[in-house]
């Protein structure tokens, strides 16, 4: 699993894994259910490896963000719940994450949300973020 197989579906929580990407209406399945559904063109997906997060350098792309989430919290899982309880914890949390994150654009949502996926892609064994110079030439 890569992230540029994972989207993110505007309005759904949670993410999605590509089925099948060559027809409308396309089939994902939901990486913490397994429930597969199908995705019209109509709605709004986001591939996770064109996510960038804003950096007081200027934007840094998801998969980067994540490998160093992995570095710093190991095999240890952050709970998106627990992150996710006060403001004071989501800052704490974010500092960890991404030391250089611009706290004038990236929202406590935003944060959240990073968290919550982290913790689904942890759950489902990913510990590698970046893609291999054969996955790149793949792609």
């Amino acid at each position: 699993m890569k992230l540029s197989e994972i989207v993110s579906i505007s309005g759904k929580p949670g993410l999605f894994l590509f089925i099948n990407s060559s027809r409308v209406p396309y089939t994902v399945e939901e990486l913490e259910t397994g429930r597969r559904m199908p995705v019209f063109g109509r709605e709004k997906m986001s591939l996770l490896s064109n996510i960038s997060m804003y950096t007081t350098e200027g934007e840094k792309p998801l998969a980067e963000v994540m490998q160093g989430m992995y570095e710093t919290f190991g095999e240890e899982i952050p709970d998106a719940q627990t992150v996710s309880e006060s403001a004071e914890t989501l800052k704490t949390f974010m500092d960890k994450a991404l030391p250089n994150w611009d706290r004038e654009r990236i929202h406590q949502s935003d944060i959240k949300k990073l968290a919550k996926w982290y913790q689904i892609l942890r759950q489902k064994g990913m510990d590698s973020f970046l893609l291999t110079e054969e996955e790149e030439k793949e792609d």
